[in-house]
């Protein structure tokens, strides 16, 4: 299992924070905090909604493949 930040799909964010007043990318942020390093890894891009009531995903969405199944 990873951390709280894994398997998820960032959209709408471009600085995640700052370090030493620098702001950091998505990419800068995970190598810095050792975050979200093990697969699937969360993503940061537009997840593809059909729609935003039922959460459903077009088929080329990038969001299909960062989920885990903790049912198995």
């Amino acid at each position: 299992m990873g951390t709280p930040s894994s398997n998820n799909v960032y959209f709408g964010f471009d600085v995640f924070g700052s370090l030493n007043g620098a702001q950091l990318t998505f990419n800068t942020w995970k190598a810095t905090h050792n975050r979200d390093n093990g697969s699937p890894a969360g993503i940061n891009g537009d997840p593809l909604f059909i729609d935003t009531v039922t959460y459903r995903l077009q088929s080329g969405s990038p969001a299909r493949t960062v989920g885990a199944d903790i049912l198995t």
